[in-house]
């Protein structure tokens, strides 16, 4: 039995907790040994606050994209929730029986100790998943833990330890990746156990200009780690691939666009041979930490090889420009700056054309209305690069 107040009963972080002891009762309750941290809408967090350490670091969450007034605010809430236990969080969480069934236990089980987590989930998005900060007994982060609950989800969590695995038998200098501890399935859930990143030092407070300014060195690294002969595009398994996925579309008429699209870039291109290489496929600020000239990078689940050098550096422009002016055709355009040479513009279609897949064919899935409109963004800033 699972219960917590009526009035949050659709909150996907409480789903989600209270989906970790399935044979328990999971109700709200003062004193009770989790609290849910507040936000402007729903809470995005759970923290246990049995181990002072444990409350705050669940608060010290950093990235490179982590602003000054962001770090004093969690250096200082993280504070005052371990000096009080929790006492000054509102709504408190206790979990009462249900033990042997329980994720604790599963995840005790397989680190070979007792374990206590914090949970988070993001915000509104198609692959959105559970994600714990593990802690043992003393407080001290041992894991972090993600949870396919979703089809898509599922896919990515199960492609992110493949892509892991992988990466684990090339050496890097500047990117440094999570090892996998454990993977498993848990009540019809994937379940990724990776090994904590050191990234206490991306709190550093530091400005916008240094948090965005994408690490040029660590994604030529990673691209060239698996690097293949140079190809002129039209002949890349990659895009043949990217063509197919075309054809797989909920409207056919986007796919009809992007092949369009696909064909002026060819021609573009003519017999040009491409670097051929790696992506992470998500290099964003918000994914990743500095330290010095080296990067611990997470959120691998999509990773690619066989594709044209340079689309990482192209997908952190992006994002960086989207996330401060919003989401529009012309934001993504001049984030490209596709006016420099013909090798630009076709870079900066092989680009469109893979995130514009990928988000189209996510629209089709369950809370795909999340992503259909920036995918249509894309589609219109392809459109505009390869004419």
């Amino acid at each position: 039995m699972t219960t917590v107040g009526v009035h949050r009963g659709d909150d996907p972080l409480v789903t989600a907790f209270r989906s970790l002891w399935p044979e328990a009762v999971v109700a709200e309750q003062a004193g009770g040994g989790y609290a849910l941290v507040p936000s402007a809408r729903h809470p995005r967090l759970v923290v246990p606050v049995a181990s002072r350490r444990a409350a705050g670091r669940s608060l010290c969450r950093f990235s490179a994209d982590s602003s000054f007034g962001q770090v004093v605010r969690r250096v200082a809430g993280a504070a005052v929730v371990s000096a009080t236990r929790g006492s000054v969080l509102g709504t408190r969480v206790a979990v009462r029986g249900g033990s042997v069934d329980s994720f604790a236990r599963h995840l005790g089980d397989l680190l070979g100790q007792p374990v206590d987590f914090s949970v988070a989930v993001g915000s509104e998005r198609v692959n959105r998943k559970p994600v714990l900060q593990v802690f043992d007994e003393r407080g001290r982060t041992v894991a972090w833990v993600k949870l396919g609950d979703s089809e898509v989800s599922r896919a990515d969590v199960a492609a992110e330890g493949a892509h892991l695995r992988r990466l684990a038998s090339v050496p890097m200098t500047h990117v440094v990746a999570p090892r996998v501890l454990h993977e498993s399935c848990w009540h019809g859930r994937v379940v990724l156990v990776l090994e904590p990143l050191v990234t206490h030092h991306a709190g550093v407070p530091r400005p916008r200009s240094t948090r965005t300014a994408p690490p040029v060195a660590a994604m030529a690294e990673l691209a060239r780690a698996f690097a293949e002969p140079a190809t002129p595009l039209r002949a890349l398994p990659w895009w043949a691939e990217q063509r197919r996925l075309t054809r797989r579309m909920s409207d056919p008429a986007w796919g009809g666009r992007v092949r369009v699209a696909m064909d002026r870039l060819e021609r573009l291109a003519g017999g040009h041979p491409w670097p051929v290489g790696a992506w992470h496929g998500d290099w964003t600020p918000w994914n990743m930490a500095r330290r010095g000239d080296v990067v611990h990078l997470w959120d691998w689940e999509r990773f690619e090889t066989g594709v044209p050098q340079g689309l990482d550096r192209l997908h952190h422009a992006v994002n960086v420009a989207t996330a401060r002016r919003g989401t529009s055709t012309a934001t993504i355009l001049r984030a490209l700056a596709t006016e420099v040479s013909a090798v630009d513009r076709v870079l900066a279609g092989a680009y469109l054309v893979a995130v514009t897949n990928r988000y189209l064919l996510l629209a089709a899935t369950e809370r795909g209305a999340d992503i259909r409109d920036r995918g249509l963004c894309t589609l219109a800033a392809l459109e505009e690069v390869s004419a």
